[in-house]
């Protein structure tokens, strides 16, 4: 018995993976505003009530999507060493998920549409969804717990990096290594910091 639930949820999970990347693919050709969940059930060769069974909507998709990245960055985050300096930390991190998306065709032409347009960027922007996991990673430390403030802080600023690095990189004509860009970003907060210690 409990092989066979296994094989049915291994299916499900198969054919919500087929489902997604049909419609990330129609959203690349035609726009997500020109996408009905119809096309996307047409073209995976299933029905409009197997659509709506995986998801709430054709932008449940893109949530999905993009939402997908926060569980593998606290993951990330979880394996780097406990005493690393937080900012080391996240420049790796972000620096990973950058190399990931460098060798993905189909997720810089997503990044792209949904850069260049700033009423999707509004609903689906996944970096600015990865600010609680990156925050409760850092407070998950010894000590950290008492430096939420600082650990939220520094969270925001490096994603704030991350999305300068990424907008750059998806509307560049011949697109330069994300993860440098994102490296490159880091290290200009970084120094600017240091060499304007806070006087408060």
């Amino acid at each position: 018995m409990p092989e066979a639930v296994d094989i049915r949820e291994r299916t499900r999970t198969l054919l919500r993976k087929e489902l997604r990347d049909v419609a990330v693919d129609l959203f690349i050709s035609q726009g997500v505003e020109a996408t009905t969940v119809d096309d996307i059930a047409r073209a995976a060769g299933t029905s409009r009530r197997t659509f709506f069974r995986y998801f709430a909507g054709k932008e449940d998709v893109l949530r999905q999507e993009f939402d997908a990245a926060r569980g593998i960055l606290q993951a990330a985050l979880a394996q780097r060493p406990s005493d690393e300096p937080p900012w080391t930390s996240l420049h790796h991190v972000l620096a990973a998920v950058a190399s990931q998306m460098n060798t993905d065709s189909r997720c810089r032409a997503l990044t792209k549409m949904v850069v260049n347009d700033r009423a999707l960027t509004g609903i689906y922007d996944g970096p600015n969804s990865w600010l609680d996991a990156l925050t409760e990673g850092l407070t998950a430390r010894p000590n950290g717990a008492s430096q939420q403030l600082q650990s939220r802080a520094l969270a925001g600023a490096a994603l704030a990096c991350f999305i300068a690095a990424r907008d750059t990189w998806a509307q560049q004509e011949h697109p330069a290594d994300l993860a440098q860009l994102v490296g490159t970003a880091m290290t200009a907060v970084h120094d600017i910091a240091g060499s304007h210690p806070s006087t408060l």
